[in-house]
């Protein structure tokens, strides 16, 4: 008998097709990359994202309801590139950081709650 996937790894699977999509959709291509090491070499424009903890709902001293956060950050050359306000119009519960330039490259980060 097969042994299931933690329903953690399908999300994130789930999550990261999501996100390959949303990105061929509005690049032509895909750059996706799960919590990328330091000697991973990124192709620009990217998504990086992470595994950001648990949100939790409690009521009557019990959790009543759990869900990954995700750490999502948009990675481009393009100060105008259209993929964070795809990813924004995507997912329902997905709340935008402050956006920053770092090393001549636009990052536009956001949490999901997914």
């Amino acid at each position: 008998m097969a042994q299931q996937q933690p329903i953690q790894n399908k999300q994130r699977d789930k999550l990261d097709r999501e996100l390959r999509e949303i990105q061929m959709k509005c690049l032509g291509y895909q750059n996706t990359y799960f919590e990328p090491t330091e000697k991973t070499r990124l192709k620009y424009d990217a998504i990086v994202y992470k595994h950001d903890g648990l949100d939790t709902k409690r009521a009557n001293n019990r959790s009543y309801f759990i869900r990954n956060g995700w750490q999502v950050t948009c990675i481009s050359r393009d100060p105008e590139t259209t993929v964070p306000r795809a990813i924004q119009e995507h997912f329902e519960l997905c709340s935008p950081g402050r956006p920053f330039v770092s090393e001549n490259l636009y990052h536009f980060p956001f949490t999901i709650y997914y």
